[in-house]
């Protein structure tokens, strides 16, 4: 009971485990990581590939203290918070043939596409393409993001992505940032968690760690 009270971060070697998307390990980690060193330095982390489908059942269960996901994925009964918000842009290779200074609905929906699985959270631009009545022609679906910079650079397909992941890509690869010829709601980044009776100082504590370390990006 005292140890459920009681939580100090730089005496524990607790491991926590923490849901999130690829992009969230790239842009997130970092900043996490280099908190804990300071504050909590024997304190784990281990990331769990966030599947938006089974966030409902690893946080009731307990299989993780914490998730970073998109507000349109949310557990009903897990507590949660808007923490980070970002908004979609298209990325192509800067050698594009077709391609200009301005990105038009007809050449994004005549070009060749890259789909990232819904199950990452990021489905939010073929909602809206939906909406719109339009369909576009995918011709690579992948599970994650970060593989995806080298791909775009080499061909004429084109990525529809949230603006950090799509600027970080193009300073580093042949990419150009456009953005998108229509409106899609923002992108905003949740901190899911639900208490467990034995753990909720721990808990508690790891999502303030969340919420500073993310506050400042």
């Amino acid at each position: 009971m005292e140890s459920t009270r009681k939580f100090d971060p730089h005496l524990s070697s607790r491991r926590f485990r923490l849901a999130m998307s690829d992009i969230g390990e790239i842009s997130f980690l970092p900043p996490i990581m280099a908190a804990l060193q300071k504050i909590a330095p024997d304190v784990g982390i281990d990331i769990v590939a966030v599947d938006v489908t089974k966030l409902a059942e690893w946080l009731s269960s307990g299989k993780i203290d914490a998730a970073l996901s998109n507000r349109g994925y949310v557990p009903t009964a897990s507590v949660g918070e808007v923490i980070f918000t970002d908004h979609y842009v298209c990325v192509a290779s800067s050698r594009h043939p077709r391609l200009t200074s301005e990105l038009t609905m007809r050449q994004y929906l005549d070009e060749r596409h890259v789909l990232v699985a819904p199950e990452s959270g990021h489905s939010l631009v073929e909602e809206r393409l939906q909406e719109l009545g339009y369909t576009r022609r995918i011709a690579l679906c992948v599970p994650h993001f970060s593989v995806l910079a080298e791909v775009i650079a080499t061909t004429d397909l084109l990525l529809s992505a949230p603006s950090r992941i799509a600027h970080r890509f193009a300073a580093g690869h042949a990419i150009r940032v456009f953005d998108l010829p229509f409106t899609v709601r923002k992108l905003e980044i949740m901190l899911r968690w639900q208490e467990h009776s034995g753990d909720i100082v721990a808990q508690r504590w790891l999502c303030q760690i969340l919420r500073e370390c993310i506050a400042g990006l």
